[in-house]
């Protein structure tokens, strides 16, 4: 996105026309667009021929000079001082395309091109570069632009034109139309254009609108102006009698004549195609009488608008505000290709100022978010440092040593005398650490205790379990003896391992040799599978030996240990 092209979630679309500032405010949502404020305020001349700012008068001024100041400000340049041509570039790129649109468009402008305002929107890319519709205005007539609404304290930061305007409300309001005229009917003036595929191709201009029939009707009836104007949008204009409204049917005449050459100029774009839908917005498009008049005498189809969800204003006011509704759509995101008349000396002499409440909130958000974490944090660290003392005491007391006795000890070894014995929740973390450090040095340098009260299984214990297994004995009734399975012929219970002053690390390990017999193979697998199964006696980390010798069985285990170790 160009920087000269700003777009904006929230838009104010602003026109004048005939002594009326029409405000329409948007806000986009998502992919949805909200109307949300659509009015007119009334600018009048004063007796002196200057025109009274409407900013402060009453509160329809007042919050419009709210809008300007918080969100982004388009405005349109009259049709009659805009040149709306065609034009094929062999580039791409819209960044190539700006830096040579002001020599390329030079040869089809009828003015000097260091005197003139070039924009462009693109209509189609094909392979060889790209089509475009260029829109060129006087730099005079922009700097008139923007002296008039200074007049109004108002800076726009966009300056479209009528043409370009009307086309995005177009875009907006016709759906599955491939090529149409569209016909703005203002107060003072019409503006005309040629869309194909939702592109704009070409544009007229007429200094004749809706004014000039309310004149004729006024004159016929002999009414007021003000009157008249209030009447007309009750006349059926398609039944209109010749005698009773000569005027008015002749002002309809010629205005019916004007549209038909120029649309008959527009056409010619379309080499040869017959183009017969026409759109009506403006003063006289809201009219739907004098809309099917117009249509039925140029032998036309008339474009209806679509339905879109949540409008809160109805065809006649839309169309009545087709400008400045087209105008703020085209400062959205979701607008399609924009026009800026603001370039180069002509530039928003302060872009940011829109952005400064923005930012100033976002960057106090982000500072009350710091200071937020900040204090979080030292909360978070002190509930953490408490934690680290409380179980600092409980440690201690684990030692059967009081904060008191070990306080004096550690200031008489290391010297760091305080007056007094501070208390625990005094404590700052750097002399916790170093207390800390001093345990664990004086921990390490104690000497390991050994454990001198082995707990593995004696021989009586094991012999007592081998009397009593299943794989060994096999037992019979209350009243019969006990029948053996294998016979033990020879048992060595010895202590293999034990810690002792020179290997402190070594735990206490029990070695089991048997040797016997059996009646069977079966029955002396089934007493070695018992052994490296789970059970009460054997250490099932350590290694079961098993070895036979013509009948003879040979195997070792070593025993569980239960000892504690310190």
């Amino acid at each position: 996105m160009s920087p000269e092209k700003p777009k904006a979630l929230h838009a104010v679309g602003l026109q004048i026309e005939d002594h009326l500032l029409k405000v329409v405010f948007l806000t986009q949502n998502k992919e949805k667009v909200i109307f949300n404020e659509l009015f007119s305020i009334p600018v009048k001349k004063s007796e002196s021929g200057e025109y009274v700012n409407p900013l402060y008068i009453d509160d329809q001024g007042k919050k419009l000079g709210q809008l300007v100041k918080s969100h982004l400000t388009l405005t349109a340049i009259s049709g009659s001082e805009t040149l709306v041509r065609t034009l094929f570039v062999k580039l791409k790129k819209e960044r190539d395309i700006d830096s040579v649109i002001e020599f390329q468009s030079e040869p089809i402008l009828p003015f000097d091109s260091g005197d003139a305002v070039v924009d462009w929107m693109r209509v189609k890319t094909e392979d060889e570069g790209s089509e475009l519709t260029i829109f060129g205005v006087k730099k005079e007539h922009v700097h008139n632009h923007l002296s008039l609404w200074k007049e109004y304290d108002i800076e726009p930061e966009v300056v479209s034109t009528v043409p370009a305007a009307v086309l995005s409300f177009c875009q907006y309001f016709v759906k599955d139309e491939p090529t149409y005229l569209f016909a703005h009917v203002g107060s003072r003036n019409t503006t005309c254009g040629l869309v194909h595929e939702g592109k704009l191709l070409s544009g007229q201009f007429l200094p004749k609108g809706f004014m000039a029939l309310i004149d004729a009707y006024a004159e016929d009836l002999g009414l007021s102006d003000e009157q008249a104007h209030i009447e007309i949008n009750q006349l059926d204009f398609t039944s209109l009698d010749k005698e009773r409204f000569p005027s008015l049917m002749q002002s309809i005449d010629h205005l019916r004549m004007e549209l038909l050459k120029t649309f008959y100029g527009l056409a010619k774009q379309m080499k040869g195609e017959d183009v017969k839908k026409l759109f009506l917005t403006g003063e006289g498009g809201a009219v739907s009488s004098f809309c099917k008049r117009l249509v039925n005498d140029l032998h036309m189809e008339e474009v209806s608008m679509v339905d879109r969800d949540g409008l809160k204003f109805d065809d006649e006011a839309l169309k009545k505000n087709a400008v400045p509704i087209g105008l703020a759509l085209s400062g959205m995101p979701a607008g399609e290709e924009s026009l800026n008349l603001r370039k180069g000396e002509l530039s928003h002499p302060n872009p940011l100022k829109r952005l400064m409440k923005p930012l100033a909130i976002y960057f106090i958000s982000c500072f009350m978010l710091v200071v937020g974490i900040f204090l979080f944090g030292q909360a978070w660290i002190g509930a953490k440092e408490d934690h680290l003392k409380e179980r600092y005491g409980d440690m201690l007391s684990y030692m059967n040593t009081s904060y008191q006795e070990f306080e004096m000890g550690y200031e008489q070894k290391t010297g760091e005398y305080e007056g007094e014995i501070l208390p625990i929740e005094d404590l700052e973390m750097m002399g916790l650490f170093n207390r800390l450090d001093y345990l664990e040095s004086e921990i390490d340098a104690a000497p390991q205790p050994i454990a001198l009260m082995p707990n593995t299984p004696q021989v009586s214990d094991v012999l007592a379990w081998l009397s009593t297994h299943p794989n060994v004995v096999l037992a019979g009734d209350e009243t019969d003896d006990k029948q053996s399975l294998i016979h033990i012929e020879n048992f060595n219970y010895s202590m293999v391992k034990r810690p002792d002053e020179k290997k402190r690390g070594n735990k206490y390990q029990v070695k089991v040799e048997m040797e016997f017999t059996s009646t069977t193979p079966k029955l002396a697998r089934e007493f070695h599978d018992a052994l490296i199964e789970d059970n009460r006696m054997v250490d099932p980390k350590g290694e079961v030996k098993w070895s036979s010798n013509r009948g003879k069985y040979r195997t070792s285990f070593f025993l569980k240990d239960r000892t504690y170790y310190p």
